[in-house]
């Protein structure tokens, strides 16, 4: 934001005024912080707690108390494990779809369900990010199913 000020004689300056001003290093840091992010090499496996096979699900999932299922490969010799979550409301709507809060039946957590459009014409390039993505401050994927009912993935 700019603003400007009248100096002695009427002559006019302007300066730049900054939330920053006087810590260039918040700004630094915040470039840092964006520079750190990192996407895993696409050619890389892809984290073990991750499905690398989509499920499909069954039902609409528009309303709230719709389950979904899905089968977590198993790590380091374990058995498959199949997890399901229960959709308990909505969180928020938007252009490209619906966002539940859902809980994991087996183990309690607290998870938010995105419900999006699957159209053939566009590949669903959020989902190819967000899979790519591994950073603290943005939400990690842990499934990702596809519904047999409705032309709709849930990321």
């Amino acid at each position: 934001m700019a603003y400007a000020s009248l100096r002695q004689g009427g002559v006019g300056s302007s300066r730049e005024a900054n939330s920053f001003k006087g810590s260039s290093s918040s700004i630094e840091s915040l470039g840092r912080e964006i520079l750190e992010m990192r996407l895993k090499d696409a050619k890389r496996e892809l984290d073990e707690d991750r499905d690398t096979e989509p499920d499909i699900i069954d039902g609409s999932g528009n309303e709230p108390g719709h389950v979904i299922a899905t089968t977590i490969h198993g790590r380091n010799g374990l058995p498959k494990q199949r997890v399901t979550y229960i959709a308990e409301h909505v969180v928020g709507t938007g252009s490209f779809g619906v966002v539940f809060q859902a809980k994991c039946r087996e183990t309690g957590e607290i998870v938010a369900i995105k419900k999006v459009l699957q159209d053939k014409r566009y590949k669903n390039r959020e989902l190819q990010i967000m899979h790519m993505l591994d950073h603290p401050n943005i939400v990690a994927l842990k499934h990702y199913f596809f519904s047999t009912t409705e032309r709709k993935s849930y990321i």
